[in-house]
């Protein structure tokens, strides 16, 4: 409110010095402390997102709702398939967690079915995790989830480094 204008002239009127009629001390100028909308947010650390991460697959196998399922028996876009599935297992929330390609057959079938999300490994997260009451990997996404998890955070020394069967 009020313009950039300045009102008088700066010097010979006797009035003080005035510059434009936004100043908080004038009528219909601006606030004098107003209130500052800010960003309380902050960044964790990929080490301890790493470990919520393991936390939440963690609580998944121990309440028993993590599935990990073969995809390549899919044998059609179909949704009814995918839903008689999950209705033989009692399932009506869950997150699917494919391999780093997706599936063009499981997306489609498992897309339009409410309360059922896909992603990636790299997309997977603790929210959609907990969010969601069952946990379904296929074989190509718990691969890549593994080895998600081993990857990242801090760089493992030698002693403690993880080491495969295969």
């Amino acid at each position: 409110s009020g313009s950039g204008k300045k009102p008088w002239a700066q010097k010979g009127t006797g009035r003080a010095r005035a510059g434009h009629r936004r100043p908080p001390h004038w009528r219909g100028g601006a606030r004098a402390f107003p209130k500052v909308p800010r960003d309380y947010s902050y960044k964790l650390s990929k080490r301890v997102r790493n470990q919520g991460l393991r936390s939440a697959l963690s609580a998944k196998v121990l309440e028993g709702t993590l599935h990990i399922v073969d995809v390549s028996t899919l044998e059609s876009h179909k949704t009814a398939p995918v839903v008689s599935w999950l209705s033989e297992r009692e399932v009506d929330s869950a997150f699917i967690v494919d391999g780093n390609e997706m599936n063009s057959m499981l997306a489609l079938a498992a897309g339009n079915i409410p309360r059922v999300e896909m992603n990636t490994p790299r997309g997977a997260n603790v929210y959609e995790i907990v969010k969601h009451r069952d946990l379904i990997l296929t074989k190509e996404g718990l691969d890549a989830l593994v080895e998600r998890i081993l990857t990242s955070g801090r760089p493992r020394s030698k002693k403690t480094a993880v080491v495969s069967d295969e």
